[in-house]
């Protein structure tokens, strides 16, 4: 430790109150009750008697904020990093900075938070701490999250004062004894928040049967005064964000390592006062690992640098055990979290994502309380949203509708800040509502179609039907007498199944691409297999391929720029399925030199580029494989018209998909990959397409506004697998099993339904009929229908008659 253990008075004396109180107030030191013994854990491998050093290793997460899904597979990769530590190093302890509840899954809502309960005891960490999100679901919630066949909760400002028979498992204090070091942890928690997403001041408890202390400095002198004999490193699991901690660290002495967390923001280090600060990753993207190395013989510690924070994004490893038990958990609590329940025909604006959960509200059915309401007019703040959640075209889901207004349930067990209120009023206080505030955005009827005489029902967000007064300037109506309507998520999911339901989509009154058996019609594939017709397409014959060289003759099997033949004869690999393939080998195409591919269609323009007779929305899907000799290589993929006569989509040297801004997945040399590029060029959204490989969706590419034109295709020129830009050679060979071509983007279920390359591409479109109801998609996981709240969550399932501010701590978010 960084204090002697015969001068403690030192940590009590007097410092300047600057940030935090250093003394008590009467600058009196209370002696407190008799001191709890601290729970003990060993960890690793028996104490080395022979050993003069030992080296202890953190993995050091917070914030985690439920994101368990499966796309990302967070919680299973942040699970294999901490046994790869351990494998490496076995006095490893895995630490928890809080925060593990709200924002992240639809299936904490759906369970009442159950699923993230079992979600972080799935991670089993060796020490965490309590949160302030982590008391959004009350009492009886709390009690459970606090107790932990693996994790010490430590709970060190907080008490329980309930009848709860089985009582609160947090502790005050807890030691770990790691091989030869003693190490002793307490864990501190952040202040509650209000319902206009503001730090309650002066601080408050969170909920009944729990009494919080906010002296966070006295209280850990008196820790530390208690314990620092028992210990050779003192550590606070701390939930106070990164600028508190190291005022903490200012003024407390005895603390040697603060492993912190409630700060969203870039991850940091800073030591101060002899404390090191920690501050890792948040939304559980990544971890921070600390390792300390101790000279057994006097317990002195030397911490490695640099501190080491890795973002597990583009992580490939998973713990296959622990992905196993999250599928499991999203099987019994959400197995509908990613069924797709509606399209969304275009990129919608602020405005236009309030204009649909107005439309919602107009005639809504809670499912959870069969409650109905019929909203004459909404009055709400559309920058509720961030632009990163409004969804992006296609196919939605509830974890979509759910991320657009993800929940923070504060104050705490209440409901979340884009909950929507009902109140009543009268049409002349409706007027007045409706212009009080600038920041707020009206929806219904004109102000002339008004009657002031007559009562309306009126649609706010929480913050504003709590505040009259201080949003409308005036108690048109009593707090107490609004009424909960729904989450926003769950107003999206009930008016999508509805749309889905009558053939439309959820953002347009046009008829779903499932329903129009002459889009349907529209797609055309070539599996190349008869060099004699290798570009004759099969289904629809509206769209063809050409190959020609650079002087505009057209090239055959023959030729010098493309061979014909089977994986086996061009001594490539079989397919994945261990089919023999007939392919075509294209040979690396410069336009202005040896000759280009290119597709061509008599299909109408579509979309916001249609005046420019140019296709904004279709699908390209492609059997593809690079050779070995390509790899380290820029390859031209797509060049969609001639505006500009450049490449807009590679295959870059580090074998990942896209353009300069953002490439994702990654597409090795010697692989077969069914590539499929979903399209929604537009004007003035930021998504260009969609991204999957092999059935399974890899990454919604998005690009400046406004620049949507480079991908919408021209029906006569759009080149594939060619460099068009002059004197830029960034084209390889490439080999071809088969291609599609449709003027429609696909749904996330029709790419999957193609799955990985195949000896012959087939397609077979989802087509719908009116009033049929959306059916449940679920891979992986069980269903339990036991579970008590599975029961409410199927009631999403039945269809309903179709409807006629934040703190900041300069740069720092505190979540």
């Amino acid at each position: 430790m960084n204090v002697s253990r015969h001068s403690l008075s030192i940590l009590i004396a007097c410092a300047v109150p600057m940030f935090l109180t250093a003394c008590n107030s009467d600058d009196t030191v209370s002696l407190g009750d008799r001191i709890p013994t601290a729970p003990v854990k060993s960890f690793g491998p028996e104490c080395d008697a022979l050993a003069t050093t030992q080296t202890v290793r953190f993995i050091h997460v917070a914030d985690l904020h439920g994101h368990f899904g499966f796309q990302e597979k967070y919680y299973s990769k942040i699970k294999a990093v901490h046994n790869q530590a351990l494998s490496e190093q076995p006095y490893t302890l895995f630490t928890n900075g809080g925060d593990d509840y709200e924002k992240g899954s639809v299936a904490e809502q759906l369970s009442r938070g159950d699923a993230t309960l079992e979600a972080t005891q799935a991670l089993a960490f060796d020490y965490r701490v309590i949160g302030n999100h982590d008391f959004a679901w009350g009492p009886e919630q709390l009690l459970k999250y606090s107790k932990d066949d693996v994790a010490t909760v430590l709970a060190s400002n907080t008490e329980y004062y309930g009848s709860d028979p089985q009582g609160f498992d947090g502790v005050n204090f807890a030691i770990a004894q790691v091989g030869c070091i003693k190490i002793g942890f307490f864990g501190m928690t952040s202040g509650p928040w209000n319902e206009l997403d503001q730090e309650v001041t002066p601080e408050t408890d969170f909920i009944p049967d729990f009494s919080m202390r906010w002296d966070w400095n006295d209280r850990a002198r008196q820790l530390i005064r208690d314990y620092a004999q028992d210990v050779d490193y003192m550590i606070m699991l701390s939930h106070l964000g990164f600028g508190t901690d190291k005022a903490l660290a200012t003024y407390v002495d005895g603390i040697d390592l603060i492993l912190g967390g409630h700060s969203h923001t870039t991850p940091a280090t800073e030591l101060i006062n002899k404390t090191m600060v920690v501050l890792p990753d948040f939304n559980a993207k990544g971890y921070t690992e600390v390792d300390i190395t101790f000279n057994l013989a006097d317990k002195s510690a030397v911490i490695s640098q640099p501190i080491v924070s890795t973002d597990i994004e583009l992580m490939s490893p998973v713990d296959s055990t622990t992905q196993h038990k999250i599928d499991a958990i999203l099987g019994r609590y959400a197995p509908d979290a990613h069924t797709e329940i509606s399209v969304s025909k275009g990129q919608p604006t602020r405005t236009q994502m309030r204009d649909i959960l107005y439309n919602a509200m107009r005639s809504f059915t809670n499912p959870e309380t069969d409650q109905y309401f019929a909203i004459d007019a909404s009055i709400l703040d559309e920058n509720e949203i961030e632009d990163s959640e409004i969804w992006a075209p296609g196919s939605l889901t509830q974890e979509h509708f759910h991320r657009s207004y993800p929940i923070e349930r504060q104050p705490a067990n209440t409901p979340g800040f884009s909950a929507l209120y009902q109140v009543q009023v009268l049409g002349s206080e409706l007027k007045l509502m409706a212009n009080a505030r600038n920041e707020l955005q009206y929806n219904g009827p004109t102000m002339d179609q008004i009657d002031d005489q007559k009562r309306y029902n009126v649609a706010l967000f929480k913050s504003a039907a709590w505040n009259p007064e201080l949003f409308f300037n005036a108690a048109y109506y009593e707090k107490d007498d609004a009424v909960l309507i729904a989450e926003a998520w769950q107003l999206y999911d009930v008016y999508a199944r509805n749309r889905t339901a009558n053939c439309q989509f959820i953002d347009s009154d046009d008829v779903l691409y499932s329903c129009d058996n002459d889009v349907i019609n529209a797609t055309t594939i070539w599996n190349f297999n008869d060099p004699a017709t290798i570009f004759t397409g099969e289904q629809s014959q509206l769209s063809s391929l050409s190959l020609q060289s650079n002087t505009g003759e057209a090239a055959n099997c023959d030729g010098d720029i493309m061979t014909c033949g089977t994986t086996d004869s061009l001594g490539i690999p079989a397919l994945p399925d261990g089919a023999i393939g007939n392919v075509i080998k294209l040979e690396a195409l410069i336009a202005d030199e040896n000759g280009e591919f290119a597709l061509k269609t008599t299909h109408a323009a579509n979309g916001d580029f249609a005046s420019q007779d140019l296709i904004s929305n279709y699908t390209l899907v492609f059997d593809v494989l690079w050779p070995d000799n390509s790899s380290n290589e820029y390859r031209a993929i797509l060049d969609a018209n001639d505006l500009n006569n450049k490449v807009e989509i590679y295959l870059n040297e580090s074998n990942q998909l896209g353009l300069y801004s953002q490439y994702a997945g990654t597409f090795n040399a010697n692989t077969w990959y069914r590539i499929a590029l979903v399209f929604y060029a537009s004007e003035a959204g930021d998504v260009v397409y969609k991204l999957y490989a092999d059935g399974k969706f890899i990454s919604t590419m998005r690009y400046s506004a406004g620049e949507g034109f480079k991908w919408a295709m021209n029906k006569n020129t759009m080149r594939l697998f060619t460099d068009t830009e002059y004197q830029k050679y960034e084209a390889e060979p490439v080999y071809l099993n088969a291609l599609l071509y449709t003027p429609r983007p696909l749904t996330d279920v029709e790419v999957a339904s193609m799955g990985a390359a195949k000896s012959v591409l087939t397609f077979t479109p989802t087509v719908r009929e009116l009033n049929q109801t959306v059916e449940r998609f679920y891979e992986n996981a069980p269903e339990d229908w036991a579970h008590k709240w599975i029961k409410q969550r199927a009631k999403f399932m039945k269809a309903a008659p179709s409807p006629s501010q934040t703190q900041h701590l300069q740069t720092i978010r505190l979540k």
